[in-house]
């Protein structure tokens, strides 16, 4: 979690959806002043469509307690199959 006076531009200039992502962030919250927790941690792909969703509530599923606030999240949310970008639409957080 980002700390409550983390100023609202730390993620400004960040290259997402790259090989240097995670860098890029770490890059920028040290520039903005936040400490980091951890200087290494087990690396997690993007979720960009319905299939990184799926991969990402399997991965939680097989191992339990690896990200507890995202296991909480997949509570709320229905099991996505592979491909299935209609349900991932369907159940928006808005509905």
């Amino acid at each position: 979690a980002l700390p409550p006076r983390c100023p609202s531009d730390v993620f400004d200039g960040v290259e997402w959806s790259t090989e240097r992502t995670a860098e890029s962030q770490r890059s920028r919250l040290r520039a903005c002043g936040v400490e980091l927790a951890a200087s290494e941690c087990p690396a997690w792909n993007d979720v960009d469509d319905a299939d990184d969703l799926w991969r990402l509530q399997s991965r939680l599923a097989a191992t339990p307690g690896l990200c507890p606030s995202l296991e909480r999240l997949f509570l709320h949310l229905p099991r996505c199959p592979p491909g299935d970008d209609a349900g991932v639409s369907r159940h928006s957080p808005s509905s």
